[in-house]
């Protein structure tokens, strides 16, 4: 998950993982976990996936899914029966530091060809030429590896052959294996000119680089697995992996598309007892199953970043009968309008601009500049040297009330401290989202107007000059995603992006109850929440909690906690770190591929702010009657 941003989802993280999941992996190694992250750390290729995320509390929900799916397809063998040459040998023949044009050609399509394939629903393993050389044989009319065994070969696209893989592979022809190779073909055996690698390409199946080609070559290919739509046409983006077990099989389907929905049509040949296997729940249940010739079928809408796994176990059938039962739609109840809003977690300010004055430095200390900057100017000019950062954030407080109002910083016993003149130290007041973000309570020292916050200090070989924050119980005006100015807290939020109404930097919960008065239980009740943007959400109905929606669709089941009369639904929604501590000056906005360099690209800066959104647009319970 390295590069992705403090703002991957727990959405994100399955799609990814399912993706190497499909494709073979059944361990994950995350990136990264923090134990502090003082200074440099936190911009060091994020996210954090560790307990300064606001989210942490619930990561079980998606690391429980892992656990299971790690076990599960960690058992038995895969089952695939092509396998597909690596033409690492030709990229390295044809490389060159002077011009790589040739190798990213290579490159292109070998990329294309592998995802093809594995659109087409025609698994393979990658072989590679050296491990070939070392365990490699031919048994029959298969190639065999190790404990793999293959009676398709293709040789992809390439220049080169090594003189090992050909002799094997004129042994597997001889035998009456398959080879598909597909143009350009190698022309050079260990890198010479072969006219004997020429004559036995004219005795394979040689195609084209394209769709047809490929399903020519594989029209008489018996696949285990079909999935469709339902005209019977091929669902690309629907990727599957077969293990065998014993007598059983052990089928994962993933949805590799995190924008779009399908509804499949999935075939399966022979006969089995399916069960489907929930990783997110641990729950099993036998899904409705068809039979039609030698397929059974099961039907199955995979949204965007779906799954499904199966178990299945010849020799006996499942039940037929259908067992879904049927509703429809009664009415929608609106729970937007009457919701109050509240958050539960501290506000914050981030102060990422500064007046800089630095001995050695040809920094203006009149001009504003990103802390990051003051702070590679503070190390160009050498150790030893003073140095001054002068912070300025503007108060316009309506209400008069008792606050909690925090500055928070790093390292605080580095500096000398001045809050609008008057020098401030840490003494105890602990830490906020991080060991290293100190509080210092300054609640009795802000004014409404223009406040200032001075560090004083010295370099030394350890010094790290980064963001501040003001944390506590207030909102933050966005004026046009450049200037802001701490608030009252709102009465109450509406409808939409709560970036936009008050916090923008806020890394927290916030929860929304409502209320609706029903006359008797329905036979079903969703809870549908639209433009849903939060890592997480919580859903409590009367006071019992009812589950988390995270994943697409947005809705759950809330049908067991309604009561006749008057229901309490609350929502707490849960961001991440990223509108906390960025990138927010990109001219690209919100990127996905994020590391050091991305919080000081100065020629992509903005001084505008870039924030992902936080909040859900709408909020509806649909009521449902059983019809069957």
């Amino acid at each position: 998950y390295g590069t992705s941003g403090q703002n991957l989802s727990f959405e994100d993280r399955k799609w990814i993982g399912d993706w190497l999941y499909v494709l073979g992996v059944n361990l994950l190694n995350h990136h990264l976990e923090l134990y502090t992250m003082r200074g440099k750390r936190k911009r060091d290729y994020p996210p954090n996936l560790f307990w300064q995320q606001p989210w942490w509390k619930y990561n079980r929900l998606i690391e429980d899914y892992f656990a299971r799916l790690s076990y599960v397809l960690s058992q038995g063998q895969r089952i695939v029966d092509v396998l597909l040459l690596h033409p690492i040998g030709s990229a390295w023949a044809l490389y060159t530091p002077y011009n790589t044009t040739k190798v990213k050609e290579l490159d292109k399509k070998f990329l294309w060809l592998i995802k093809e394939l594995l659109d087409l629903k025609i698994d393979y393993e990658l072989g590679d030429e050296i491990l070939i050389e070392k365990y490699g044989k031919v048994e029959g009319e298969k190639i065999v590896i190790g404990r793999c065994k293959y009676s398709i070969v293709i040789i992809p696209p390439s220049l080169t052959l090594a003189s090992s893989t050909f002799n094997l592979l004129k042994r597997f022809v001889e035998e009456g294996g398959k080879v598909i190779a597909i143009k350009p073909l190698p022309t050079l055996i260990d890198g010479k000119e072969s006219k004997e690698l020429k004559d036995f390409l004219s005795k394979v199946t040689v195609i084209e680089l394209d769709r047809h080609s490929i399903l020519s070559a594989f029209k008489d290919y018996q696949r285990f697995v079909a999935i469709e739509d339902g005209e019977g046409k091929n669902i690309d983006p629907l990727w599957y992996h077969l293990r065998k077990k014993d007598d059983s099989y052990i089928l994962f389907i993933a949805n590799t598309d995190n924008k779009n929905s399908y509804k499949a049509v999935i075939k399966i040949r022979g006969e089995f007892y399916v069960e489907e296997w929930n990783p997110l729940t641990g729950d099993v249940d036998t899904p409705y199953i068809e039979k039609s010739g030698e397929y059974i079928i099961l039907k199955k809408e995979f949204p965007q970043a779906g799954s499904l796994l199966l178990m299945l176990y010849p020799g006996r059938k499942t039940d037929v009968k259908e067992k879904k039962l049927e509703y429809e739609t009664l009415y929608d109840a609106n729970l937007t309008e009457n919701w109050k809003c509240k958050a539960l977690d501290y506000n914050a300010l981030l102060l990422d601009y500064c007046k800089a004055k630095i001995v050695g430095s040809d920094l203006n200390e009149d001009e504003r500049v990103p802390v990051l900057k003051a702070h590679q100017k503070a190390l160009e000019a050498g150790y030893g040297n003073l140095f001054e950062l002068k912070f300025e954030f503007k108060v316009d407080f309506k209400r008069e009330k008792k606050r909690d109002i925090y500055l928070v910083l790093e390292t605080p016993e580095k500096y000398t401290i001045e809050v609008n003149g008057k020098e401030v130290r840490y003494s105890g007041e602990g830490c906020w989202i991080d060991t290293t973000f100190m509080k210092i309570k300054i609640d009795d020292l802000i004014k409404n107007g223009l406040n200032t916050i001075v560090l004083k200090g010295k370099t030394d070989f350890d010094t790290e000059l980064e963001n501040i924050y003001i944390v506590g119980d207030f909102a933050v005006k966005n004026i046009d995603n450049e200037d802001f100015i701490i608030t009252d807290t709102p009465e109450n939020l509406k409808p939409g992006d709560f970036v936009l109404q008050g916090y923008p930097f806020y890394a927290g919960t916030i929860s929304i109850t409502s209320s609706i008065k029903i006359d008797k239980i329905p036979d079903k009740a969703i809870l549908i929440l639209d433009d849903l943007n939060a890592i997480v959400t919580e859903v409590i109905v009367n006071d019992k909690l009812a589950g988390h929606i995270f994943l697409h669709p947005h809705q759950i089941n809330i049908t067991k906690y309604l009561k006749p009369g008057e229901n309490t639904i609350e929502l707490r929604l849960v961001n991440s770190l990223r509108n906390l501590l960025g990138p927010h000056h990109h001219k690209a906005g919100e990127l996905y591929a994020v590391g050091p360099e991305s919080f000081l690209d100065e020629k992509n800066w903005t001084d505008k702010y870039n924030f992902v959104p936080f909040g859900v647009k709408n909020i509806k319970i649909r009521f449902f009657k059983q019809i069957s």
